[in-house]
Order: C-alpha cells, then sequence, then structure tokens
C-alpha cells in the first residue's frame, strides 16, 4: 500500500503592504497651555496628619506674626539703629550684631500695614542661613510654638502683593506665618542701588552710605 503524499504547498508571498509614516503633526501651544493650566489649578494634596511647623512669633506694633524657626538665628535687643540714607522704606536702619552690620527692617512696612510709633525696649529676631543675613523689628517676642499644618489657612488676599510673596499661611489665631526664605530674598529689602546686600556684604552698604 503506497502512502499518500501531501502535494507541496508553497507559502504565500507576504509581502507587506505599503504604508506610509503617520503625518506628524507640530503641537498646539494653546492645548499646551490649557493643560498647563489645569495642573496648575490642582488643589494641593493635604499634608500629611499630624504634619507641624515650628515657629517663632513675635509682636510688632499690635499685630502679631511668626517666622519658620528654621530661619532664626537668635532673638536680641536692639541696643542701636543707625538710619542709612537711600534705604529701601522697609529698612529702618543697620544695627551690630556680633561685630557684623545687619540691617533691620519692619514687617508691616514690607506688607503695606500702617506704621506707628516704635517701642521703648526693641528686640531683633535674627535671621539667616549659614550667617545672620536680616533683622526683624518686634516690640515683643512671644516664642516659640509647633503649629498643625492642616490647621493653616491659605491667604485671601492677592497672591501677587507683599504678603502673597512673603507669608506662607494664617493660623485659625488671625497670625500671618511669614516666609523666612522669601524675607532673605526680597528685593523690597536687599533693592538695587539701596547699598544693601544680603549677609557680610552688609559691611560695604554701611561704609558706603558714609
Amino acid at each position: 500500500m503506497t502512502a499518500a503524499h501531501a502535494p507541496d504547498r508553497q507559502a504565500p508571498d507576504r509581502q507587506a503592504p505599503d504604508r506610509q509614516a503617520p503625518e506628524r503633526h507640530a503641537p498646539d501651544p494653546r492645548a499646551i497651555l490649557a493643560e498647563r493650566a489645569r495642573l496648575l489649578a490642582r488643589r494641593p494634596a493635604p499634608p500629611p496628619e499630624g504634619e507641624e511647623l515650628s515657629v517663632v512669633t513675635f509682636v510688632v506694633g499690635g499685630e502679631s506674626f511668626c517666622v519658620e524657626v528654621g530661619c532664626v538665628r537668635e532673638v536680641v535687643r536692639l541696643r542701636h539703629l543707625a538710619p542709612v540714607p537711600g534705604a529701601p522704606p522697609a529698612v529702618l536702619g543697620v544695627t551690630t550684631y556680633r561685630g557684623e552690620v545687619l540691617a533691620v527692617i519692619d514687617v508691616r512696612r514690607l506688607l503695606g500695614r500702617p506704621v506707628g510709633a516704635l517701642a521703648d525696649l526693641l528686640r531683633i529676631v535674627v535671621l539667616g542661613t549659614t550667617a545672620a543675613e536680616l533683622g526683624l523689628l518686634a516690640d515683643e517676642v512671644v516664642g516659640t510654638a509647633s503649629l498643625r499644618v492642616a490647621d493653616l489657612q491659605p491667604l485671601s488676599t492677592d497672591r501677587g502683593g507683599p504678603a502673597g510673596r512673603l507669608a506662607r499661611a494664617v493660623t485659625p489665631d488671625a497670625v500671618l506665618v511669614l516666609d523666612g526664605g522669601a524675607l532673605l530674598a526680597d528685593s523690597a529689602v536687599f533693592a538695587t542701588g539701596s547699598g544693601h546686600e544680603p549677609g557680610p556684604q552688609a559691611r560695604d552698604a554701611e561704609e558706603g552710605s558714609q
């Protein structure tokens, strides 16, 4: 009995059909801007439960402010204050701190708040990172406190105004939480041509004003 042989079958010639590469269109700038606006409009994620912010609270002109402890180097009495001609309005003058010249500012002026007479016994909250760079005028320093970040309220003022630049939030007791890093970099304090620069260059500023 002869075995049947299957007929030879040739594999079909599989040639891929001609396909044109998809045409690439340049991205629509309007779509990109719209997507960015949508992402920026998202509300930030709530802070971790129990997260706290350590601050130093002080009073000037009957109004309370606080600033994060990480930017505060020391609190000292203001023993003398020398005005500097041509300084920005918020800079009341300079004082000597540990052998260095330190600019002293009134945060009320930075924020555009009404300013009254100064108290007799003043203190300064010395701010700085690696060195003393700035002194915040204070009638009284209340002390340190820990704030629950979840309890802080966003600023209701115009974000483009002074408070929007220099403050982080408001406490439930209506105390303005200042941004220490923003204060140390603010152009209203270290303005070009004012003769003031942050850090050790403040000494050169005082010499140039004499």
